[in-house]
């Protein structure tokens, strides 16, 4: 009894198995994934036989080859417009430009000694003390939906505590950046 190929397999049909198409599409969906990311980063990553043939070549050479990549780098992010400045960062650079020796900054909230250097409150020390004390704490990492009393306290609070949609079970949550993420990636699949 000779053994099929997988090319030779014939796509089975409703009982649960994959076929050859499933198994295709699943393929081409990973491999747009990676060329996604590709893109995304600018540049794929180059193997050693690259880096050593690099460091065969003239410091003249390398250091135009690197702008070049730079460059390629670059190409992929050149449509997008440049954002406009964050007001708080906006207004406290205009603060440090001001020569008015009695100027006073008031855009970041943190808290300076007249030296302009960052003076953090007794009270915010204490609790710093008491989490690091804390042994109930660790740096596990949360579930991916995000910390469950977090977002359910999320929902209280945009919907109402007594909301008949929480009552009723007919909201679910995320942490926002988990959100979009998945977001991102069901649209990289379809």
């Amino acid at each position: 009894m000779s053994r099929k190929s997988e090319e030779d397999e014939e796509p089975v049909a409703d009982n649960g198995e994959r076929n050859k198409s499933e198994e295709d599409d699943d393929d081409e969906k990973e491999s747009k994934l990676k060329q996604v990311f590709k893109d995304i980063v600018g540049f794929a990553v180059r193997s050693r036989e690259d880096e050593d043939e690099d460091a065969a070549e003239s410091p003249k050479k390398k250091k135009s080859a690197k702008k070049e990549t730079s460059r390629k780098r670059m190409s992929h992010f050149e449509g997008i417009p440049v954002a406009p400045p964050i007001e708080v960062f906006f207004m406290n650079k205009m603060y440090m430009d001001e020569t008015d020796p009695k100027k006073v900054n008031l855009t970041v909230g943190a808290y300076r000694t007249e030296e302009g250097k960052p003076w953090v409150l007794p009270v915010v020390r204490e609790a710093e003390k008491m989490i690091a004390a804390d042994d109930t704490l660790n740096h596990e990492y949360l579930p991916v939906l995000g910390l469950e009393a977090f977002t359910e306290a999320a929902c209280a609070l945009v919907l109402g505590e007594n909301s008949p949609a929480i009552r009723d079970k007919r909201v679910s949550e995320c942490l926002t950046a988990v959100f979009y993420f998945l977001k991102f990636q069901s649209l990289l699949m379809t």
